[in-house]
């Protein structure tokens, strides 16, 4: 709380630290009087860049001003997830060390600042997870982000080759899989933006879950390496990436 006159100029602060938030309080501002007992002048009151003007008729030397401190919005930090898949393990996913939260440059301490919270958090689907981020202490509102968990990884296939065609097989997966995808490629890595990639990146599709084999003999040819993996195929497969939005 500072207090200044207009043509003489002096500023003192009043600090107290146990405030609550949204609630009126009213600060005793002590004015300088002349020798007449009134004031040497206009002064202004400054309360968290508000300003009170006192007129000079007044022929008491202290004045009463309202004011209120205000959390900030949670919806005006700046909220990104490293990722908005997860794989699911059949626990509560738990994505918080993937979460940042700045305000102003400043990054927020979860549990301090924020806390997340989620809805549908355990069962596989595309962007049915909802992630939300709440304000706390000095802060307050809240943002949600909608995430998607995929179904279980599968363990690698075993692989087989019969004249030019090689023969996966794999582990049936009994939850949340409507199938299985085969991928295929030259590509250790699979990364089809490589620079050494060829066009040899194929996939295909089993739709029937107690299908656990597949040849491939389309593409291949006798004397080649091929790498293959095998992962359980759903309505996950397209993800697109969504933003937060505010609630």
């Amino acid at each position: 709380m500072n207090y200044y006159s207009e043509e003489t100029p002096s500023v003192q602060s009043v600090v107290k630290s146990d405030f609550e938030y949204d609630k009126t309080y009213y600060a005793t501002v002590r004015l300088n009087l002349n020798n007449n007992n009134t004031l040497a002048g206009n002064f202004r009151a400054n309360i968290n860049g508000g300003q009170y003007k006192v007129s000079n008729a007044l022929l008491f030397n202290t004045i009463s001003v309202p004011f209120k401190l205000t959390k900030r919005s949670i919806k005006d930090a700046d909220i990104s997830c490293a990722y908005t898949s997860f794989t699911y393990t059949g626990k509560q996913i738990d994505v918080a060390k993937y979460v940042t939260v700045k305000y102003d440059g400043k990054t927020l301490v979860n549990g301090t600042d924020y806390e997340l919270s989620y809805e549908n958090g355990v069962d596989v689907g595309y962007q049915t997870c909802t992630l939300t981020v709440s304000g706390i202490g000095e802060y307050k509102d809240s943002v949600s982000k909608k995430l998607t968990i995929k179904p279980p990884k599968l363990a690698a296939p075993t692989l087989s080759t019969k004249n030019s065609a090689i023969i996966v097989k794999w582990k049936k997966v009994t939850t949340y899989a409507v199938g299985y995808q085969i991928i295929y490629d030259k590509v250790e890595s699979f990364d089809t933006s490589s620079a050494n990639h060829t066009e040899d990146y194929h996939t295909t599709t089993v739709t029937d879950l107690n299908t656990l084999t597949k040849t491939l003999s389309a593409y291949t040819k006798p004397g080649e390496t091929w790498y293959v993996k095998a992962i359980p195929h759903d309505y996950c497969a397209s993800e697109t990436q969504s933003d937060f939005s505010s609630e």
